[in-house]
């Protein structure tokens, strides 16, 4: 009875553990889209044009920006998957089937949304990269 408690309670840690890393890895969508647009509008719209050094600064920032989000989104993903895998493990442990049913567990090679973000920050970057390369050559 002890020990079934003290799963139950690994449990409901671990749910809430998959409810945080998920609420962060939205969150820093959310700066990450905030800090890019204001990039985007900083170079593309300033009056005065921006030009030079500046936007070649500028444009370097924000392919930073891009890969530092997108290696903190990767270590969230770790962290998410972690906690849903022994989640999955519990389950049946406890009489439960809500996350040891979840197909992204049991094939844990494929993982579409995590591949969405991926591209989508890589984009982003490599966007950012482009305009850096083709400012600084003309």
């Amino acid at each position: 009875m002890e020990n079934q408690r003290n799963q139950f309670n690994e449990y409901s840690v671990a749910a809430d553990n998959v409810r945080h890393q998920d609420t962060i890895i939205f969150a820093n969508m959310t700066v990450f889209a905030t800090i890019t647009g204001g990039l985007i509008a900083f170079i593309f719209n300033s009056n005065p044009v921006i030009t030079g050094w500046l936007r070649i600064v500028a444009e370097t920032a924000g392919g930073l920006t891009g890969l530092a989000f997108w290696i903190n989104a990767e270590i969230y993903f770790y962290r998410f998957h972690h906690f849903l895998k022994r989640l999955a493990d519990l389950d049946p442990e406890l009489g439960f089937r809500q996350y040891c049913t979840i197909r992204e567990i049991a094939r844990p090679k494929f993982r579409p949304g995590m591949w969405a973000w991926r591209i989508l920050f890589f984009a982003v970057t490599l966007f950012w990269v482009a305009r850096a390369v083709i400012d600084a050559q003309g």
